[in-house]
């Protein structure tokens, strides 16, 4: 870039800042937009690949209900033992290649700095494509969370930021990547606030929301989505309806606990299997082969399955093929993910409320013929009652349940069956689906308020320039980082000044003036600094004093610059502090 454009585009960047003067808030939401067009896009390709890859395994073009019918004894058994096979050899080979251990993005969110490994993520989604495509009974919404997550993570990482905007940019990834999966953008940004993040401050919420949108926007145009369960229209519940409600919360409340009890149960059997992972994931794919034999809609997440229960196909109306149909569809996901398999439970667990709710209506429709409400109506409510209860997360669950059916009839029964689910769960004392244990590593988001300080948020490697930076230096560093400011360090790293892009205007009059300047001409000199041992509540005493929206963090004996604090990050650090109840005693 010569002088000349240097200067135009110079000019151009100062009177764009004045004229839209973007907040570091302003940017979080283009950035979870980004994210949500990259998940939803990441969510669809893995879609494809899924049916690309069944096609390959199978014959079969359908993931229709009972599909496995089609396929002879032999294959029935074969296919799902042979998946899960090679994604125990995908497992074992990314290990050992790539020695990495794998983050969730849900550790990434609660007990890490946003960190989402790239390798273990794309060679586990790999692993995740080989079993769902074979007929694991697992759900293809982890690894589509996972694949966005990934990709927030990496944006967050070119971007250089700060653990907590990292983390957000993170948690705007899993929404982005659960909207796409159940076209439910609401329910998906309070997903992650409500059971990762633990915030449903604005700072946080905000850009969840973008993500989703975004994420839903990109997948319409892609495909014809809408809602997944349609519902007819129902009456205002009587009290005989009320009263059976109240009992459908209670058994999807002890129906959670026992799904969650047999997939703990499960794990705990195949740990003491003393063989190798790709054995593992293959004689838990036998055992769904061998249930598909007699059950082929076993297979799969169980969105057929569902569909079928709430819409009332297939004979779904006899009580015995539903009990069947549950249990064996708990059998067959406690086998797969116990075995090891790499996949979500949220849509099988929605298969045991949607067979639970129509049990239910079943048992209720003889004591009570004149019942408003359907099976169709009790199997959607069940779903949501297991999902509030295994989930811990009541007010996801209700709002889910909602956009997936937009029957707004259903949510009156709906919050009061989900309600005390929650709290027949809780009486069980388990653990919920997404109980991740005392935090370890990076658990700086988990400690007490008054421990944190400056240095466990602040960025680390701040932009920053030598004090005899010639202007055009100066000029293109802001150009190319698109920044507001930079800090001037001398040889000996202590902060010298602070350049602000407004400090540039008055010598944009003559090219030859603003030659004869450097870096250290400009700077404004002692600026206001954060010690990074100061306790966040301080820091926000100290921005709120300055107005200033970024700080260096400078160390008090020696004067170096160590980092820089956003007032954005801190906000977001002390609301997520809150919201956990980890303030000060």
């Amino acid at each position: 870039m010569n002088e000349r454009n240097l200067f135009f585009f110079l000019r151009a960047w100062l009177w764009l800042r004045r004229q839209v003067e973007p907040t570091e808030t302003q940017w979080n939401l283009v950035l979870a937009a980004v994210v949500g067009i990259m998940g939803a896009g990441l969510g669809v390709l893995f879609k494809h690949a899924i049916s690309l890859l069944q096609e390959m395994m199978t014959g079969l073009t359908s993931s229709r209900l009972g599909a496995f019918e089609e396929l002879p004894w032999w294959q029935c058994l074969l296919v799902p033992t042979v998946g899960g096979l090679l994604a125990g050899l995908v497992l074992v080979l990314g290990q050992k290649f790539f020695r990495q251990n794998p983050t969730d993005y849900m550790e990434a969110i609660t007990l890490g700095d946003g960190h989402v490994p790239t390798k273990p993520s794309l060679y586990r989604s790999l692993a995740a494509l080989f079993s769902i495509a074979s007929g694991a009974a697992i759900g293809k919404e982890g690894p589509m969370v996972q694949l966005s997550a990934m990709a927030a993570s990496l944006l967050g990482k070119f971007r250089k930021f700060p653990p907590a905007r990292r983390r957000l940019l993170v948690a705007s990834g899993a929404a982005a990547g659960i909207a796409a999966a159940y076209n439910a953008p609401i329910a998906a940004a309070l997903f992650v606030s409500e059971i990762t993040v633990g915030s449903l401050a604005m700072e946080s919420l905000g850009p969840l929301l973008f993500a989703s949108i975004a994420s839903i926007v990109t997948v319409h145009i892609f495909s014809d989505a809408g809602p997944l369960y349609r519902l007819d229209h129902f009456a205002l519940p009587r009290w005989t309806e009320l009263f059976c409600f109240c009992l459908v919360g209670l058994f999807c409340g002890l129906m959670a606990g026992l799904f969650l009890a047999m997939l703990n149960q499960f794990k705990k059997w195949f740990g003491k299997i003393h063989a190798p992972l790709p054995l593992k994931l293959a004689l838990g794919g036998l055992i769904v082969g061998l249930l598909a034999l007699r059950h082929p809609e076993v297979t799969g997440n169980g969105y057929e399955v569902v569909r079928s229960v709430v819409s009332g196909e297939n004979m779904w109306l006899v009580w015995q093929i539903v009990l069947v149909t549950l249990f064996c569809k708990m059998l067959a996901t406690s086998a797969a993910f116990g075995s090891g398999a790499v996949g979500g439970v949220f849509t099988p667990t929605l298969v045991v409320g949607a067979c639970t709710g129509s049990l239910c209506w079943q048992v209720f429709a003889v004591l009570f013929p004149d019942l408003q409400f359907d099976q169709a109506g009790f199997s959607t409510i069940g779903m949501g009652t297991v999902l509030a209860a295994a989930t811990q997360a009541p007010f996801m669950s209700i709002l889910m349940i909602f956009e997936m059916t937009l029957s707004y009839e259903i949510m009156i029964p709906l919050m009061l069956a989900s309600v005390i689910g929650y709290y027949t769960f809780r009486g069980l004392r388990l653990n919920s689906l997404y109980h991740h244990g005392p935090p370890d590593a990076y658990d700086v988001f988990n400690r007490p308020l008054e421990t944190l300080a400056v240095a466990d948020i602040m960025q680390t490697r701040p932009h920053t320039v030598g004090p005899e930076a010639s202007f055009d230096n100066v000029a293109r560093q802001f150009i190319a980082g698109g920044l507001d400011r930079q800090y001037v360090v001398g040889a000996d790293g202590k902060l010298i000044g602070v350049v602000r892009l407004e400090d540039l205007t008055e010598h944009l009059h003559s090219r030859a003036l603003a030659a004869a300047f450097i870096a250290g001409d400009i700077a404004r000199e002692n600026p206001p600094v954060l010690d990074p041992r100061t306790p966040l509540p301080e820091a926000l005493v100290t921005f709120t004093r300055e107005h200033e929206h970024d700080l260096p963090v400078v160390e008090s004996a020696s004067g170096k610059l160590v980092g820089s604090l956003s007032r954005n990050d801190l906000l977001l650090t002390l609301a997520e502090a809150g919201k956990r109840g980890v303030g000060y005693k």
